[in-house]
């Protein structure tokens, strides 16, 4: 069962999201972690990394295929610039499990100085593919009772 998702892609990262107007992605795959993509039939393609094959579907055989060549065309030339594999993830102030709101398992978070990183396990920290980049500038922090806390952006509260 598909669901109906926004995904974007800005030559470095393929980001899905709830709807067009989500401020944060519900899931970042850098291009550093893609392995390769292919297309399949009914309007499907797939983007391989070395953790997981994420499936796609698209509207029309056309858009498939136009997202394929994309990401396959950053892919060549990500490997001709001699970058084939993923960098080790820079090395984060703080690093732990934390409850999300909203999540039912506790999620790996990864604090670097101006982002909070959110990631399915430390496993997909590894590989660099997150939930989300959270920016810092413009955040604040809330207490909350029971050892829990709010972080507050622009846009959303986590």
């Amino acid at each position: 069962v598909f669901q109906r998702r926004f995904v974007q892609f800005n030559g470095r990262s393929l980001m899905y999201f709830g709807s067009d107007k989500d401020p944060f992605p519900k899931g970042v795959i850098p291009l550093t972690a893609i392995e390769m993509t292919r297309s399949s039939k009914d309007n499907k393609f797939q983007v391989i990394t070395g953790q997981r094959v994420f499936v796609f579907r698209t509207e029309s055989e056309a858009q498939r295929d136009t997202w394929c060549s994309t990401l396959q065309s950053c892919l060549r030339e990500q490997r001709l610039l001699g970058n084939p594999r993923p960098p080790q993830p820079p090395r984060p102030l703080r690093t732990g499990m934390l409850e999300l709101r909203g999540h039912k398992a506790k999620v790996f978070a990864a604090l670097s100085p101006g982002e909070l990183a959110l990631y399915k396990s430390e496993q997909a920290f590894s590989s660099g593919i997150g939930i989300c980049f959270i920016e810092l500038q413009g955040c604040s922090v809330r207490e909350t009772k029971s050892r829990s806390f709010d972080l507050l952006t622009p846009h959303r509260c986590f």
